[in-house]
């Protein structure tokens, strides 16, 4: 099968669909609450032949039909309903479209409603606010199911198609294929083809083009406009799987890692969903949803900001150790390895003696002689990490999130765990599960281990685990046992 390569996907146009529909509703429901209010206000009853007043005379009803849609579009937009435009699921998208309303609504009858004295009791308030929300939530979900049903449609009749690439051309591969292809109405993924990574028998050579060798991944990526990635390794292949992820654009994809089941779950401590008679570890586009994201970068923002207020006398006064500890620096910068793989430089109070590595990268240990006497009591209440609030402030780093390593030590890494550049796709912390968990590493080994908790993070990443971490760093901190 050779299919010519389709069109990338509309989204801008998509979008405005959806939004150009919220709109509609939302006037529909502005309509109904400005002529439900007048009436139970002024009449006591229903009178349609003030509808045409209402509309043409009442200055108030084109100022709400100019602000009510803003109030909504930006709840809805916040809440994701036009990240993902053309894939979502019906079902959901009622229970999403119904809290959407409700919060929305709620707002509008705050600023709207409850200035309606002397009409203020309860029955009237009770009338007006969920008769407002009925009709709201009514009419968009009913044109949001409707375009979602178009959408579909044209899903099926293969108008709209999601790029897909399948990355491995081994037996299990051809096993996913097949699969994909036959599913493709229901999915809309489209196939484009695959790069061969495996030695031996290709099975997918008399089926989909062979597009490229594995280090032109990135621009297959952007020229082929994908949307889904399936990696599919054996497990003498998966070394491979390192210079798959280091592909900065394959995270704008949805990534599937594709193994047999007994393969896979040694390999990962990631969640495992079925897929049909296989598995795979799914790492979607987005992590965190608009609002989440939104929200920790402020929070990220607003603790570092308030953390090097208040903590400022006791910065002067490390960095006044630092000083009298040892020749050199007091802040200390080192190459690590950020989002997407992208190189910045860290802030530490410098816990080390100057050219503490000049024989090469070593990680510290416990009776590390490098490392100055007060530097021993900034790492056990770990201090010495506290300039990186600056980091944090940059957009370096997050205050949770896997810590950032050398790329020396990434190297080594990724020759036991492959998937470690799976946490590529989050922004480092100044703490993490794994620091909380296992704490300072002091050899490859160790830093394995204290992987583990970072991929289950990634797996389980929202704002309610990154409250969690925060609270057991900080008694940590407090009991000094910062290992």
């Amino acid at each position: 099968m050779n299919e010519k390569i389709k069109p990338p996907l509309n989204k801008v146009l998509h979008t405005i669909r959806y939004i150009s529909l919220d709109i509609i509703s939302i006037l529909i429901g502005w309509l109904f609450l400005s002529f439900y209010r007048k009436n139970l206000i002024y009449h006591g009853s229903y009178d349609f032949s003030s509808l045409a007043e209402m509309i043409f005379n009442d200055v108030n009803f084109y100022l709400g039909a100019i602000i009510i849609p803003f109030i909504f579009i930006f709840i809805f937009a916040f809440s994701d309903s036009y990240r993902e435009v053309y894939r979502k699921s019906r079902l959901k998208e009622l229970f999403t479209t119904f809290l959407q309303c409700l919060i929305a609504v709620t707002v509008v009858f705050f600023v709207v409603v409850l200035d309606d004295y002397p009409y203020y009791h309860y029955k009237y308030l009770y009338n007006v606010y969920f008769s407002y929300l009925g009709v709201s939530f009514a009419s968009t979900i009913l044109l949001r199911l409707s375009l979602m049903t178009w959408t579909k449609n044209k899903i099926k009749k293969g108008k709209i198609v999601f790029n897909t690439l399948i990355i491995g051309n081994n037996i299990l591969a051809e096993r996913v294929y097949h699969i994909i292809y036959n599913d493709r109405r229901d999915t809309g993924q489209h196939i484009v083809g695959y790069i061969k990574i495996n030695g031996g028998e290709d099975f997918l050579k008399d089926k989909i083009p062979c597009l490229s060798k594995l280090d032109e991944i990135d621009k297959i990526i952007k020229d082929y406009y994908i949307e889904d990635v399936y990696i599919v390794l054996k497990p003498e292949d998966y070394d491979k799987i390192s210079n798959v992820l280091s592909s900065r654009n394959i995270f704008n994809a949805n990534l599937y890692i594709v193994s047999d089941v007994k393969d896979i779950i040694v390999t990962s401590s990631v969640k495992i969903h079925p897929f049909s008679n296989i598995a795979y570890i799914n790492v979607p586009k987005y992590l965190l949803s608009t609002w989440q994201i939104f929200l920790k970068r402020t929070i990220d923002i607003f603790v570092s900001f308030l953390a090097l207020i208040l903590l400022s006398p006791l910065l002067i006064f490390i960095a006044y150790r630092v000083k009298r500890s040892s020749q050199g620096p007091i802040i200390y910068k080192q190459e690590r390895i950020g989002k997407y793989g992208i190189p910045f430089k860290i802030y530490k109070f410098r816990s080390m003696y100057v050219n503490a590595e000049e024989n090469g990268p070593a990680l510290s240990c416990k009776d590390d002689n490098r490392v100055t006497p007060w530097g021993r009591v900034m790492r056990k209440y770990r201090f010495d990490e506290l300039p990186q609030f600056f980091n944090v402030l940059k957009g370096d780093m997050s205050l949770v999130g896997p810590r950032p390593e050398r790329q020396y030590y990434i190297d080594q890494i990724v020759k036991i765990v492959p998937y470690y550049k799976l946490l590529f796709k989050l922004k480092p912390g100044i703490t993490s599960w794994g620091q909380v968990k296992y704490g300072y590493a002091e050899n490859i080994d160790q830093m394995v281990e204290r992987l583990y908790y970072d991929l289950l993070y990634l797996d389980n990443i929202s704002l309610f685990s990154d409250l969690k971490i925060l609270i057991l760093t900080v008694i940590i901190v407090f009991k000094g046992e910062g290992k």
